[in-house]
């Protein structure tokens, strides 16, 4: 029975096929084992970069509130300001109309005074800003005084 085989090359033929299959399941988990470790390195070596971005960023928004808080802490300076100049405008106001208050009763006392004394009183007229005086002021005679009372009479 040429054509019967040994245990023997049997067991060769099972080792010439498996042997070159065990050779390959460890050449294939040694190359898996080697990606794995790349892949590792690579993700540790990303995330401190993405820690680092976020840090960053992290660094520029902080910036970006000291910068506004800032910006608000100067505007808030001006503006504690603001009351004290309305209340010196509205002060200054009040003053001012007082004064015009006192100088039309000064003014009308002293026009009393001087019709007192039987004196006429000039008008007050104002001259232009530029200084031309050149306008001739009318004359005050007694007729512009009669026709003056009788028109307050008529009244």
């Amino acid at each position: 029975m040429p054509n019967e085989i040994t245990p023997l090359q049997f067991w060769l033929g099972i080792l010439v096929v498996v042997i070159p299959q065990v050779f390959n399941l460890l050449k294939d988990f040694r190359a898996t084992r080697a990606q794995e470790k790349i892949a590792k390195e690579q993700k540790e070596a990303t995330v401190p970069q993405i820690q680092t971005e976020n840090w960053e960023r992290l660094v520029q928004n902080y910036a970006k509130q000291l910068e506004a808080m800032q910006r608000l802490q100067e505007e808030n300076v001006e503006l504690r300001k603001l009351p004290l100049k309305l209340a010196l405008q509205e002060q200054e106001m009040k003053q001012c109309a007082e004064d015009k208050e006192d100088w039309k009763r000064y003014a009308q006392k002293l026009a009393d005074q001087i019709k007192g004394f039987g004196q006429i009183p000039l008008p007050f007229r104002r001259t232009p800003s530029d200084g031309n005086t050149e306008e001739k002021i009318p004359a005050i005679t007694t007729q512009k005084i009669e026709d003056a009372q009788q028109e307050k009479q008529e009244n």
